[in-house]
């Protein structure tokens, strides 16, 4: 069962996670003036429940029983380019002449795509940091997205993941992007040495939390850790759990948060 939901343009930067967590897949379509976004719910009722207590306005709405198709003739059709910070992401299929800075992914291999709340807010605070010729280590990896973007901005980029299918999708989407000068390895934070200029999180507060010590001892002396994919049930946690740092910028999106810490002490932990 497919629901459609037809709205202004716009709506679809703004979709909640519960769009995303409950569906088998979401595609977007645009229009010259409204967006038509497909969810594929795994259970239509809670989906179409929580799509009226979301407060959400959609012109239309509808319900559309069709027969199996193709998860890659589906991507092609309704994967849509973004424009984040003056980056756009496109798909490899995507025609690439376009002003400005591009940036390619492959979708579906790993996390971020640049869709996700976490990944914009990581991309726009990226982008108030001068990156040209400094280290920067990107923990968690998934697609490569962060990485890519640190390398174009013309950081040495160190990017891990505990997850070798990640790896290998960070690996293919650097070769989409002409980057042969990301260090890339599947392997977890401790088993890392070495210090960096910026750090860079996209993770979820436990695992930010559990590995507290770790991410901030791989931070160079006054170097900067960016930290995203925060819920804002664990926003006032996290900043407790880094009150002995500067906070040097922070920036939300729908129940999401991103913050910006200078990391002050001689090493790293206080």
């Amino acid at each position: 069962m497919r629901v459609d939901l037809v709205a202004e343009k716009g709506v679809e930067e703004i979709l909640p996670e519960f769009i995303f967590d409950e569906c088998g897949g979401v595609w977007i379509e645009e229009t010259i003036e409204q967006v038509c976004i497909r969810c594929y719910p795994k259970q239509l009722k809670s989906f179409l429940r929580h799509i009226r207590e979301s407060g959400l306005r959609f012109a239309k709405r509808s319900i559309v029983k069709e027969e199996l198709q193709d998860y890659v003739t589906l991507t092609k059709k309704y994967f849509r380019p973004i424009t984040i910070s003056g980056v756009t992401i496109l798909a490899p299929w995507q025609k690439h002449g376009r002003a400005g800075d591009v940036l390619i992914i492959d979708p579906g291999m790993a996390f971020g795509t640049g869709r996700h709340e976490s990944t914009k807010l990581m991309l726009r605070m990226m982008n108030q940091i001068d990156l040209k010729q400094i280290k920067v280590l990107d923990v968690g990896c998934g697609s490569g997205i962060l990485a890519i973007r640190a390398a174009q901005k013309g950081a040495f980029v160190t990017a891990i993941d505990r997850d070798p299918l990640a790896v290998d999708a960070a690996k293919h989407n650097s070769a989409l992007n002409d980057l042969n000068n990301i260090a890339l390895a599947c392997t977890d934070l401790a088993s890392l040495r070495g210090r960096f200029d910026v750090v860079l999180a996209n993770l979820d507060y436990e695992t930010v939390s559990k590995h507290y010590k770790a991410l901030v001892s791989r931070v160079a002396n006054s170097g900067l850790l960016l930290v995203s994919g925060i819920e804002d049930q664990y926003r006032d946690r996290l900043l407790a759990l880094f009150l002995q740092h500067t906070l040097a910028r922070k920036a939300g999106m729908n129940d999401w948060h991103a913050f910006m810490f200078r990391i002050d002490s001689a090493d790293g932990l206080g």
